[in-house]
Protein backbone atom coordinates (compact mmCIF):
# COMPACT_ATOMS: atom_id res chain seq x y z
CA UNK A 1 0.00 0.00 0.00
CA UNK A 2 3.20 2.38 -0.07
CA UNK A 3 3.71 2.98 3.16
CA UNK A 4 7.68 4.28 4.06
CA UNK A 5 7.15 2.92 7.58
CA UNK A 6 4.98 0.43 9.19
CA UNK A 7 2.13 2.18 11.23
CA UNK A 8 2.22 2.75 14.68
CA UNK A 9 -0.83 1.84 16.69
CA UNK A 10 -2.44 2.20 20.04
CA UNK A 11 -4.79 -0.28 20.82
CA UNK A 12 -6.77 0.78 24.39
CA UNK A 13 -9.18 -2.39 25.68
CA UNK A 14 -10.22 -3.49 29.35
CA UNK A 15 -10.58 -6.88 28.23
CA UNK A 16 -6.68 -8.63 27.84
CA UNK A 17 -4.92 -11.92 28.56
CA UNK A 18 -5.24 -13.36 31.27
CA UNK A 19 -9.45 -12.31 31.00
CA UNK A 20 -11.00 -15.24 28.96
CA UNK A 21 -14.03 -15.01 26.70
CA UNK A 22 -15.42 -13.82 23.57
CA UNK A 23 -14.32 -10.11 24.07
CA UNK A 24 -10.45 -10.80 24.25
CA UNK A 25 -10.66 -12.99 21.12
CA UNK A 26 -10.95 -10.38 18.57
CA UNK A 27 -8.18 -7.55 19.19
CA UNK A 28 -5.96 -10.16 20.48
CA UNK A 29 -5.54 -11.87 17.11
CA UNK A 30 -6.21 -8.81 15.12
CA UNK A 31 -3.12 -7.19 16.99
CA UNK A 32 -1.41 -10.21 16.42
CA UNK A 33 -2.22 -10.36 12.59
CA UNK A 34 -0.99 -6.59 12.45
CA UNK A 35 1.98 -7.47 14.39
CA UNK A 36 3.40 -9.88 11.62
CA UNK A 37 1.88 -7.65 9.02
CA UNK A 38 4.82 -5.32 10.69
CA UNK A 39 2.85 -2.64 12.38
CA UNK A 40 4.42 -1.72 15.65
CA UNK A 41 1.61 -2.43 18.26
CA UNK A 42 1.26 -0.74 22.10
CA UNK A 43 -1.79 -2.39 24.06
CA UNK A 44 -2.78 0.00 27.15
CA UNK A 45 -5.24 -2.63 29.46
CA UNK A 46 -5.56 -2.92 33.15
CA UNK A 47 -3.81 -5.13 35.41
CA UNK A 48 -5.27 -8.22 36.28
CA UNK A 49 -5.83 -7.31 40.14
CA UNK A 50 -8.26 -4.13 39.24
CA UNK A 51 -10.23 -6.02 36.87
CA UNK A 52 -13.56 -7.94 36.76
CA UNK A 53 -13.20 -10.82 33.89
CA UNK A 54 -16.03 -12.60 33.21
CA UNK A 55 -13.28 -15.61 33.06
CA UNK A 56 -10.33 -16.43 33.57
CA UNK A 57 -7.61 -18.12 30.89
CA UNK A 58 -3.99 -18.31 31.47
CA UNK A 59 -3.35 -19.65 28.33
CA UNK A 60 -4.01 -16.73 26.28
CA UNK A 61 -0.73 -15.38 27.25
CA UNK A 62 1.26 -16.83 25.28
CA UNK A 63 -0.55 -15.99 22.28
CA UNK A 64 0.52 -12.24 22.45
CA UNK A 65 2.55 -11.93 19.75
CA UNK A 66 6.39 -11.17 21.04
CA UNK A 67 6.84 -7.90 19.34
CA UNK A 68 3.36 -6.39 20.82
CA UNK A 69 4.44 -3.75 24.22
CA UNK A 70 1.50 -4.07 26.74
CA UNK A 71 1.14 -1.70 29.15
CA UNK A 72 -0.97 -1.89 32.12
CA UNK A 73 -2.76 0.33 34.52
CA UNK A 74 -3.92 0.18 38.14
CA UNK A 75 -7.94 1.23 38.08
CA UNK A 76 -10.36 1.99 40.58
CA UNK A 77 -12.99 -1.00 40.46
CA UNK A 78 -16.36 -0.16 42.77
CA UNK A 79 -17.32 -3.62 41.81
CA UNK A 80 -14.64 -5.11 43.65
CA UNK A 81 -15.58 -3.40 47.01
CA UNK A 82 -18.94 -4.62 46.44
CA UNK A 83 -18.40 -7.68 45.76
CA UNK A 84 -16.43 -8.26 49.08
CA UNK A 85 -19.57 -6.57 50.84
CA UNK A 86 -22.53 -8.42 49.40
CA UNK A 87 -20.64 -11.70 48.44
CA UNK A 88 -19.81 -12.63 44.63
CA UNK A 89 -23.04 -14.53 44.39
CA UNK A 90 -25.56 -11.65 45.12
CA UNK A 91 -23.69 -9.34 42.38
CA UNK A 92 -25.42 -8.48 38.59
CA UNK A 93 -24.09 -10.28 35.60
CA UNK A 94 -22.61 -8.10 32.80
CA UNK A 95 -25.76 -9.10 30.85
CA UNK A 96 -28.39 -8.08 33.87
CA UNK A 97 -29.77 -11.48 34.14
CA UNK A 98 -31.74 -10.92 37.38
CA UNK A 99 -31.02 -13.14 39.96
CA UNK A 100 -33.83 -14.98 41.83
CA UNK A 101 -33.66 -14.04 45.07
CA UNK A 102 -31.63 -10.96 46.77
CA UNK A 103 -34.08 -8.23 44.37
CA UNK A 104 -33.61 -5.38 46.68
CA UNK A 105 -29.75 -6.08 46.82
CA UNK A 106 -30.16 -6.14 43.22
CA UNK A 107 -32.07 -2.86 43.16
CA UNK A 108 -29.88 -0.92 44.48
CA UNK A 109 -26.96 -1.95 42.77
CA UNK A 110 -28.82 -1.25 39.10
CA UNK A 111 -29.36 1.78 40.47
CA UNK A 112 -26.09 2.67 41.45
CA UNK A 113 -24.50 1.33 38.36
CA UNK A 114 -26.40 3.44 36.00
CA UNK A 115 -26.04 7.09 37.85
CA UNK A 116 -23.15 6.92 39.31
CA UNK A 117 -21.23 5.42 37.06
CA UNK A 118 -22.10 6.12 33.33
CA UNK A 119 -22.10 4.43 31.13
CA UNK A 120 -20.66 1.40 33.04
CA UNK A 121 -19.36 0.78 36.18
CA UNK A 122 -15.74 0.18 34.19
CA UNK A 123 -15.21 3.92 33.79
CA UNK A 124 -12.57 3.48 36.95
CA UNK A 125 -10.18 3.32 34.94
CA UNK A 126 -10.14 5.99 32.55
CA UNK A 127 -8.54 8.44 34.48
CA UNK A 128 -5.05 6.50 34.49
CA UNK A 129 -5.76 4.84 31.26
CA UNK A 130 -5.59 8.66 29.96
CA UNK A 131 -3.03 9.31 31.56
CA UNK A 132 -1.08 6.58 30.83
CA UNK A 133 -2.02 6.99 26.96
CA UNK A 134 -1.17 10.42 26.96
CA UNK A 135 2.19 9.63 28.29
CA UNK A 136 2.71 7.17 25.82
CA UNK A 137 1.65 9.31 22.83
CA UNK A 138 4.42 11.78 24.30
CA UNK A 139 7.10 9.63 24.16
CA UNK A 140 6.56 8.03 20.60
CA UNK A 141 3.61 9.56 17.84
CA UNK A 142 1.42 7.06 17.17
CA UNK A 143 -0.87 6.83 13.55
CA UNK A 144 -3.65 5.35 14.94
CA UNK A 145 -5.30 5.14 18.39
CA UNK A 146 -8.04 2.02 18.47
CA UNK A 147 -10.21 1.81 21.59
CA UNK A 148 -12.80 -0.65 21.54
CA UNK A 149 -15.52 -1.72 23.54
CA UNK A 150 -17.77 -3.18 25.51
CA UNK A 151 -17.44 -1.78 28.39
CA UNK A 152 -18.39 1.31 25.79
CA UNK A 153 -16.62 3.61 28.89
CA UNK A 154 -13.11 2.84 27.43
CA UNK A 155 -14.69 4.42 24.05
CA UNK A 156 -14.31 8.04 26.36
CA UNK A 157 -10.43 7.44 27.17
CA UNK A 158 -10.43 7.79 23.11
CA UNK A 159 -12.88 10.81 22.86
CA UNK A 160 -10.58 12.64 25.68
CA UNK A 161 -7.40 11.60 23.67
CA UNK A 162 -8.44 12.80 19.95
CA UNK A 163 -9.42 16.15 21.89
CA UNK A 164 -6.04 16.47 23.42
CA UNK A 165 -3.75 15.26 20.40
CA UNK A 166 -5.54 15.52 17.53
CA UNK A 167 -4.76 11.38 16.74
CA UNK A 168 -6.44 9.81 14.04
CA UNK A 169 -9.04 7.90 16.54
CA UNK A 170 -10.51 4.58 15.29
CA UNK A 171 -14.17 3.53 17.63
CA UNK A 172 -14.07 -0.24 17.73
CA UNK A 173 -18.20 -1.68 18.32
CA UNK A 174 -18.27 -4.93 19.31
CA UNK A 175 -21.93 -4.59 20.76
CA UNK A 176 -24.47 -1.64 20.07
CA UNK A 177 -24.09 0.97 22.75
CA UNK A 178 -27.18 2.44 23.94
CA UNK A 179 -29.38 -0.27 21.20
CA UNK A 180 -28.18 -3.15 23.54
CA UNK A 181 -31.04 -5.78 24.02
CA UNK A 182 -31.04 -5.15 27.29
CA UNK A 183 -30.29 -1.23 27.76
CA UNK A 184 -33.49 -0.73 29.34
CA UNK A 185 -32.79 -2.83 32.28
CA UNK A 186 -30.07 -1.47 33.19
CA UNK A 187 -32.50 0.91 35.44
CA UNK A 188 -31.20 4.53 33.94
CA UNK A 189 -33.66 7.27 34.77
CA UNK A 190 -34.30 9.75 31.68
CA UNK A 191 -31.15 11.75 33.20
CA UNK A 192 -28.53 9.65 33.19
CA UNK A 193 -29.72 7.76 30.07
CA UNK A 194 -29.70 11.61 28.56
CA UNK A 195 -25.70 11.86 29.88
CA UNK A 196 -24.82 8.06 27.84
CA UNK A 197 -26.56 9.17 24.82
CA UNK A 198 -24.51 12.31 24.73
CA UNK A 199 -21.28 10.32 25.25
CA UNK A 200 -22.35 8.16 22.28
CA UNK A 201 -23.32 10.75 20.28
CA UNK A 202 -19.83 12.58 20.88
CA UNK A 203 -17.91 9.64 20.25
CA UNK A 204 -19.51 8.71 16.74
CA UNK A 205 -19.50 12.19 15.63
CA UNK A 206 -15.43 12.62 16.89
CA UNK A 207 -13.97 9.37 15.42
CA UNK A 208 -12.36 9.57 12.35
CA UNK A 209 -13.11 5.47 11.22
CA UNK A 210 -16.04 3.34 13.05
CA UNK A 211 -15.48 -0.65 13.03
CA UNK A 212 -17.88 -2.58 13.75
CA UNK A 213 -18.62 -6.59 13.65
CA UNK A 214 -21.20 -6.77 11.51
CA UNK A 215 -23.31 -5.27 8.27
CA UNK A 216 -26.52 -4.39 10.67
CA UNK A 217 -24.23 -2.82 13.29
CA UNK A 218 -22.97 -0.50 10.64
CA UNK A 219 -26.19 0.43 9.34
CA UNK A 220 -27.58 1.52 12.17
CA UNK A 221 -24.69 3.31 13.14
CA UNK A 222 -24.72 5.02 9.82
CA UNK A 223 -28.59 5.93 10.41
CA UNK A 224 -27.48 7.79 13.53
CA UNK A 225 -24.93 9.94 11.41
CA UNK A 226 -27.72 10.89 8.72
CA UNK A 227 -29.85 11.57 11.96
CA UNK A 228 -27.61 13.91 13.62
CA UNK A 229 -26.98 15.97 10.13
CA UNK A 230 -23.33 14.58 9.09
CA UNK A 231 -24.18 12.62 6.58
CA UNK A 232 -20.99 13.14 4.78
CA UNK A 233 -19.78 10.88 7.56
CA UNK A 234 -21.49 7.67 6.76
CA UNK A 235 -18.61 6.08 4.61
CA UNK A 236 -16.25 5.85 8.18
CA UNK A 237 -18.39 3.24 9.24
CA UNK A 238 -17.18 0.13 8.01
CA UNK A 239 -17.41 -3.48 8.81
CA UNK A 240 -14.96 -5.93 10.54
CA UNK A 241 -16.06 -8.84 11.45
CA UNK A 242 -14.83 -11.56 13.64
CA UNK A 243 -13.46 -14.26 12.12
CA UNK A 244 -11.85 -17.72 12.78
CA UNK A 245 -7.72 -18.76 13.44
CA UNK A 246 -6.82 -20.38 11.28
CA UNK A 247 -4.01 -21.51 14.00
CA UNK A 248 -6.75 -22.59 16.21
CA UNK A 249 -8.04 -25.37 13.54
CA UNK A 250 -3.98 -26.65 12.15
CA UNK A 251 -3.66 -30.11 11.96
CA UNK A 252 -7.14 -30.71 13.09
CA UNK A 253 -9.74 -33.71 11.18
CA UNK A 254 -12.11 -35.65 12.28
CA UNK A 255 -11.09 -38.31 15.17
CA UNK A 256 -13.90 -39.70 15.98
CA UNK A 257 -16.86 -41.53 14.59
CA UNK A 258 -18.84 -43.16 17.23
CA UNK A 259 -20.86 -44.37 14.29
CA UNK A 260 -23.85 -41.98 15.53
CA UNK A 261 -24.68 -38.48 14.30
CA UNK A 262 -23.76 -36.05 16.58
CA UNK A 263 -24.58 -32.67 17.05
CA UNK A 264 -23.48 -30.34 18.85
CA UNK A 265 -23.54 -26.74 20.59
CA UNK A 266 -20.73 -25.40 21.83
CA UNK A 267 -21.27 -22.08 24.57
CA UNK A 268 -23.53 -20.61 26.83
CA UNK A 269 -27.59 -21.12 26.71
CA UNK A 270 -29.88 -18.97 28.73
CA UNK A 271 -33.54 -18.71 28.64
CA UNK A 272 -33.27 -15.67 26.48
CA UNK A 273 -32.33 -17.82 23.77
CA UNK A 274 -36.09 -19.47 22.98
CA UNK A 275 -34.32 -22.55 22.17
CA UNK A 276 -37.30 -24.58 22.21
CA UNK A 277 -38.27 -24.94 18.75
CA UNK A 278 -34.75 -27.27 18.15
CA UNK A 279 -35.03 -29.60 20.97
CA UNK A 280 -38.55 -30.17 20.26
CA UNK A 281 -37.77 -30.75 16.75
CA UNK A 282 -35.34 -33.53 18.26
CA UNK A 283 -37.71 -34.88 20.71
CA UNK A 284 -40.09 -36.12 17.71
CA UNK A 285 -36.83 -37.82 15.78
CA UNK A 286 -36.27 -39.43 18.63
CA UNK A 287 -39.53 -40.63 18.76
CA UNK A 288 -39.33 -41.91 15.31
CA UNK A 289 -36.01 -44.14 16.58
CA UNK A 290 -33.68 -41.85 14.21
CA UNK A 291 -30.26 -42.57 16.56
CA UNK A 292 -28.41 -39.52 17.75
CA UNK A 293 -26.46 -37.81 20.13
CA UNK A 294 -26.92 -34.03 20.96
CA UNK A 295 -23.91 -32.66 22.81
CA UNK A 296 -23.22 -29.91 24.66
CA UNK A 297 -19.86 -28.08 25.78
CA UNK A 298 -20.23 -24.92 27.81
CA UNK A 299 -21.74 -23.25 30.69
CA UNK A 300 -25.12 -24.00 31.01
CA UNK A 301 -27.98 -23.33 33.61
CA UNK A 302 -29.23 -26.13 35.59
CA UNK A 303 -32.68 -24.85 34.62
CA UNK A 304 -31.90 -24.70 31.40
CA UNK A 305 -29.96 -28.31 31.11
CA UNK A 306 -32.98 -30.18 32.73
CA UNK A 307 -35.65 -28.15 30.69
CA UNK A 308 -33.89 -29.36 27.73
CA UNK A 309 -33.53 -32.79 29.14
CA UNK A 310 -37.58 -32.65 29.52
CA UNK A 311 -38.04 -32.16 26.22
CA UNK A 312 -35.72 -34.64 24.57
CA UNK A 313 -34.68 -37.07 26.81
CA UNK A 314 -31.21 -39.13 27.15
CA UNK A 315 -30.36 -37.50 23.59
CA UNK A 316 -29.04 -34.57 25.43
CA UNK A 317 -25.85 -35.42 27.05
CA UNK A 318 -23.98 -31.78 28.92
CA UNK A 319 -20.31 -31.59 29.70
CA UNK A 320 -18.48 -29.46 31.94
CA UNK A 321 -16.76 -26.29 29.78
CA UNK A 322 -13.60 -27.15 28.32
CA UNK A 323 -10.46 -24.74 27.53
CA UNK A 324 -10.64 -22.26 24.34
CA UNK A 325 -7.81 -24.91 22.71
CA UNK A 326 -10.12 -27.79 22.65
CA UNK A 327 -13.49 -26.74 21.59
CA UNK A 328 -12.09 -26.70 17.76
CA UNK A 329 -11.36 -30.58 17.99
CA UNK A 330 -14.92 -30.97 19.20
CA UNK A 331 -16.85 -28.62 16.90
CA UNK A 332 -14.37 -30.37 13.89
CA UNK A 333 -15.76 -33.96 15.33
CA UNK A 334 -19.50 -32.38 15.26
CA UNK A 335 -22.14 -33.82 11.88
CA UNK A 336 -24.06 -30.78 12.91
CA UNK A 337 -23.28 -28.08 14.66
CA UNK A 338 -26.52 -26.13 16.24
CA UNK A 339 -26.00 -22.51 16.94
CA UNK A 340 -29.15 -20.59 18.78
CA UNK A 341 -28.93 -16.55 18.59
CA UNK A 342 -30.56 -15.00 21.97
CA UNK A 343 -34.15 -14.01 20.94
CA UNK A 344 -34.25 -10.43 21.80
CA UNK A 345 -34.52 -6.77 20.31
CA UNK A 346 -31.29 -6.01 16.99
CA UNK A 347 -31.43 -9.98 16.99
CA UNK A 348 -30.46 -9.70 13.28
CA UNK A 349 -27.26 -7.52 14.56
CA UNK A 350 -25.78 -10.31 16.61
CA UNK A 351 -22.80 -12.46 14.82
CA UNK A 352 -21.10 -14.70 17.67
CA UNK A 353 -18.00 -15.30 17.86
CA UNK A 354 -18.33 -18.68 17.95
CA UNK A 355 -19.97 -18.78 13.83
CA UNK A 356 -16.67 -18.29 12.35
CA UNK A 357 -15.04 -21.22 14.44
CA UNK A 358 -18.29 -23.35 12.74
CA UNK A 359 -17.64 -22.05 10.04
CA UNK A 360 -13.91 -22.97 9.70
CA UNK A 361 -14.77 -26.33 11.05
CA UNK A 362 -16.68 -27.00 7.80
CA UNK A 363 -19.42 -29.39 9.53
CA UNK A 364 -23.19 -28.11 8.27
CA UNK A 365 -24.79 -25.77 10.52
CA UNK A 366 -28.24 -25.61 12.03
CA UNK A 367 -28.84 -21.59 13.06
CA UNK A 368 -31.76 -20.76 14.93
CA UNK A 369 -31.98 -17.01 14.81
CA UNK A 370 -33.48 -13.97 12.14
CA UNK A 371 -33.97 -15.37 8.94
CA UNK A 372 -32.45 -11.96 7.44
CA UNK A 373 -29.19 -11.26 10.18
CA UNK A 374 -25.73 -10.83 9.87
CA UNK A 375 -25.63 -14.39 11.02
CA UNK A 376 -27.53 -16.04 8.17
CA UNK A 377 -25.94 -13.80 5.62
CA UNK A 378 -22.65 -15.19 6.23
CA UNK A 379 -23.88 -18.29 6.55
CA UNK A 380 -25.68 -18.81 3.47
CA UNK A 381 -22.72 -16.81 1.33
CA UNK A 382 -20.39 -19.84 2.60
CA UNK A 383 -23.03 -22.22 1.48
CA UNK A 384 -22.33 -23.73 5.36
CA UNK A 385 -25.92 -24.60 6.32
CA UNK A 386 -29.43 -23.15 6.70
CA UNK A 387 -31.15 -20.88 9.42
CA UNK A 388 -34.77 -20.89 10.90
CA UNK A 389 -37.05 -18.45 12.87
CA UNK A 390 -38.72 -20.02 15.68
CA UNK A 391 -41.76 -20.84 13.87
CA UNK A 392 -40.39 -23.49 11.63
CA UNK A 393 -40.20 -26.23 14.04
CA UNK A 394 -41.29 -28.88 10.74
CA UNK A 395 -38.74 -27.58 8.50
CA UNK A 396 -36.06 -27.65 11.13
CA UNK A 397 -37.35 -31.58 11.53
CA UNK A 398 -36.71 -32.07 7.80
CA UNK A 399 -33.42 -30.34 7.79
CA UNK A 400 -31.95 -32.30 10.30
CA UNK A 401 -33.38 -35.45 9.17
CA UNK A 402 -31.91 -34.71 6.09
CA UNK A 403 -28.53 -34.53 7.38
CA UNK A 404 -29.07 -37.60 8.94
CA UNK A 405 -29.94 -39.11 5.99
CA UNK A 406 -26.74 -38.34 4.32
CA UNK A 407 -24.68 -39.42 7.39
CA UNK A 408 -26.55 -42.79 7.24
CA UNK A 409 -25.52 -43.17 3.84
CA UNK A 410 -21.44 -42.87 4.61
CA UNK A 411 -21.28 -39.32 3.37
CA UNK A 412 -19.60 -36.56 4.88
CA UNK A 413 -22.10 -34.13 5.91
CA UNK A 414 -18.94 -31.37 5.42
CA UNK A 415 -19.95 -27.66 3.93
CA UNK A 416 -17.25 -26.59 1.32
CA UNK A 417 -15.01 -24.17 1.81
CA UNK A 418 -15.39 -21.66 -0.90
CA UNK A 419 -15.80 -18.05 0.58
CA UNK A 420 -14.97 -18.36 3.70
CA UNK A 421 -11.37 -17.48 3.28
CA UNK A 422 -12.41 -13.98 3.87
CA UNK A 423 -13.30 -14.34 7.27
CA UNK A 424 -9.89 -16.38 8.60
CA UNK A 425 -8.17 -13.39 10.42
CA UNK A 426 -5.31 -12.92 8.83
CA UNK A 427 -7.89 -11.51 5.81
CA UNK A 428 -9.52 -9.50 8.05
CA UNK A 429 -6.53 -7.75 9.91
CA UNK A 430 -5.25 -7.31 6.34
CA UNK A 431 -8.82 -5.50 5.50
CA UNK A 432 -7.94 -3.62 8.41
CA UNK A 433 -4.81 -2.24 8.06
CA UNK A 434 -5.91 -1.22 4.46
CA UNK A 435 -8.62 0.48 5.83
CA UNK A 436 -6.28 2.43 8.17
CA UNK A 437 -3.29 2.89 5.81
Amino acid sequence: NGMEKSPKILIITYYWPPSGGPGVQRWLKMSNYLAQMGCEISVLTLEEDYASYPHLDRNLESDIHPSIDVHRTKAFNPYRILEKLMGKKKMPAANFSRPKNGGTAFNILAFVRSHLFIPDPRRGWNRRAYNSAASLIKQGSFDHIITTSPPHSSQLIGLRLKRRFGIHWVVDFRDPWTDIFYYQHLGHSSFSRGIDSAYEKSVILESDMIFTVGESLAQLLRNKLTRWKANDEVDKVKTITNGYDELDFRGLSKTEDLGVFSIVYTGTLSTLYNYEVVFDALAELAAEGRSFEMKFYGRIPIDVQQDILNRCGEVARFYDEVEHGAINQLQVNADLLLLVLADVPNAEMIVSGKLFEYLRSGVKILNLGPIDGDAAEIITKCSAGKTFNRQQQADIKGFISECMDVYAAGNSTTSSSKNRQEYSRQSIARRALDMLS
